[in-house]
């Protein structure tokens, strides 16, 4: 990876100081979840509120950069002018492709970079305020390079604890507690390598949750766990913010865990928030109905495609021998260019537009001004 100085946050003088069709409802089953810790203060401040962040990456001296083999020449902008605010006890998802921003924007929450400009609060603080912000925030991040492969779970846990200041008393409790909740308390004396892929990304969860904290930060908790892993793990973040009151944000690449909680998604792309709000509020804005028609063997489907496809009013989306027609025109339109294949359907129903097509018409462009 290509090497930057991060450009720190801009002063006020502007110089720089150098500083699917049924919406699927997860209910966890069989997975512990931790106590309340804090109760939602009426009128308190928002879990989080981030306004006008911006984060520039400049490039390397050209010495250094000839050393590291750098590629960045150029100013890089990780983020700009993201706004938004996330309630206690609410789960937000932040999406978007590769490069669109996720990561650094956790980092700036974490407190592990600053921002260029804009500000970001957590519970009313100022993610500047360090520690006194860290206390609340239980952060996992996508790699287990913070995991101590050749120690036990417990030892990792341990070893978490006494860098975060948990009482003597309460540290042994508290491991115990966390392994526990995320279903791995019978491996407690097994060393990390031995571990599963999807019990390592439980065990980070453990490590997240060990203090208790009030804002929980999940940088792809899911991205190397099996589907059915990924859905556990999933039931139990649910957990956490349904039953008590915790505020989660995560970031996913899996459609499905991104249609679960559409709720609340903001959308980044190259640094820019395209979207933010209710998925089905989106789909409302731009969707058009949308039509899935299988036919019986023998119809030349794809032909058929490609016909309708070819008119202004039709947009089709061709997956194996179903056609996908979204179109605004009354269902007979639809009926009458299927001409002599009408007779060969065999199913004609209404139905969502793919996630995925939803998303790339985002990127693309072709859906604008949805702040």
């Amino acid at each position: 990876m290509a090497e930057a100085i991060d450009v720190g946050r801009v002063g006020p003088s502007g110089a720089i100081d150098g500083s699917s069709t049924e919406r699927l409802t997860l209910a966890p089953k069989n997975v512990a979840v931790p106590p309340p810790t804090v109760s939602k203060p009426p009128g308190g401040p928002p879990a989080l509120s981030v306004d006008g962040l911006c984060k520039t990456f400049l490039p390397s001296p050209p010495l250094l950069r000839l050393l590291l083999k750098s590629a960045i020449k150029e100013p890089v902008v990780a983020l700009d002018q993201v706004s938004f605010e996330l309630d206690r006890g609410q789960t937000c998802v932040i999406v978007g492709p590769n490069g669109a921003g996720k990561s650094t924007l956790f980092r700036i929450l974490t407190g592990l970079t600053t921002a260029t400009s804009g500000t970001a609060r957590v519970l009313g603080r100022d993610v500047d305020e360090g520690r006194l912000v860290r206390s609340t925030i239980g952060y996992m991040p996508a790699e287990d390079r913070n995991l101590m492969l050749r120690h036990t779970c417990a030892q990792n846990l341990e070893f978490r604890g006494k860098l975060q200041n948990i009482p003597r008393g309460e540290l042994a409790g508290r491991v115990e507690m966390a392994l526990d909740q995320v279903g791995i308390l019978s491996s407690r004396d097994s060393a990390a390598t031995s571990l599963s892929t999807g019990m390592k990304a439980r065990l980070q969860l453990a490590a997240a949750l060990l203090h208790q904290p009030q804002v929980l930060i999940l940088d792809e908790p899911t991205s190397t766990v099996d589907p059915i892993g990924a859905h556990e793990i999933l039931c139990l973040i649910e957990g956490l913010s349904a039953q008590h009151g915790m505020s989660i944000v995560l970031s996913s690449h899996r459609l499905e865990e991104i249609d679960a909680l559409e709720d609340n998604v903001v959308f980044l792309d190259h640094g820019r928030m395209i979207h933010n709000g209710n998925l089905a509020e989106l789909r409302k804005i731009w969707e058009a109905p949308r039509y899935r028609i299988e036919f019986a063997a023998g119809v030349d489907v794809l032909s058929l495609g490609r016909r309708l496809d070819a008119e202004p009013f039709f947009e089709v989306d061709i997956v194996g021998d179903v056609l996908e027609v979204a179109t605004a025109e009354p269902i007979g339109t639809v009926l009458a260019y299927l001409g002599y294949s009408t007779s060969a359907v065999t199913s004609f129903e209404r139905v969502a537009m793919p996630l995925r097509l939803l998303f790339h018409k985002l990127v693309s462009g072709e859906i604008e001004g949805l702040q």
